[in-house]
């Protein structure tokens, strides 16, 4: 921050505030080995940039104005994005900020600290993993396409009308990293309830199942509070 931070720029420019003059100069275009000219977008932050891509996607509502739509960032973590066009305040939901994603509209956050990384976690823990992988390997495809094999016969072996419901006697939370949203409780864990001495493929796909239904169960606790204060 020293000299008022001139290292990183002084110049603040608001989202799609480009300019037809906002072009790769001929010093950073030899510097990078690109063509002089080529149009310079203003930088989003990671999730914002996603969202941005999202609202850009065709609505299957075509009338859905850009507040009445929510945009899901998801990878290790996720992000979910809401725009208003009053500022709303969500306990357990960062924001609301003013102009930083669409032109004078205000943006809320919310967010999972741990998604697509406690998928990963819950199944690399598990004794079965390597079987997985090496199941997978002999039959050339994603370990992700076994497990829902196995579930998919494990439906039939017990005869459930639904797959979701081979998780009924497995819950979990997925507060590995603490809760973003909505509790925002950074020393809370997470949860396994009813474990078992089970070590086989068939509890792996169960566990499997049960930490998809968490980050589904998670991401509507912050969609619900998100809706109830206004969104």
């Amino acid at each position: 921050m020293e000299n008022k931070g001139e290292k990183l720029g002084q110049l603040v420019r608001n989202s799609f505030s480009n300019s037809a003059t906002d072009v790769l100069s001929k010093k950073a275009a030899d510097e990078l080995g690109l063509p002089q000219g080529i149009h310079v977008g203003l930088p989003l932050i990671d999730s914002y940039a996603g969202a941005l891509g999202g609202l850009a996607c065709k609505s299957p509502i075509p009338e859905a104005h850009l507040t009445e739509r929510l945009v899901i960032v998801a990878g290790t973590s996720s992000c979910f994005m809401a725009s208003s066009e009053k500022a709303i305040f969500v306990p357990g939901i960062w924001g609301p900020y003013y102009n930083v994603l669409i032109p004078n509209l205000w943006l809320n956050e919310g967010g999972q600290s741990a998604a697509g990384k406690s998928i990963d976690h819950i199944m690399q823990i598990h004794p079965a993993y390597n079987d997985l992988k090496q199941l997978a390997d002999e039959q050339n495809k994603n370990i992700f396409d076994i497990l829902n094999e196995i579930l998919h016969n494990l439906q039939i072996k017990y005869k459930v009308d639904n797959i979701s419901l081979l998780s009924s006697n497995l819950h979990m939370t997925i507060d590995f990293h603490g809760n973003r949203s909505p509790v925002a409780d950074p020393e809370l864990g997470a949860s396994i309830s009813g474990l078992r001495f089970d070590t086989s493929l068939d509890n792996l796909a169960i566990q499997y199942l049960a930490v998809l239904q968490a980050v589904a169960y998670n991401s509507r606790h912050i969609i619900e509070a998100m809706t109830k204060a206004g969104h």
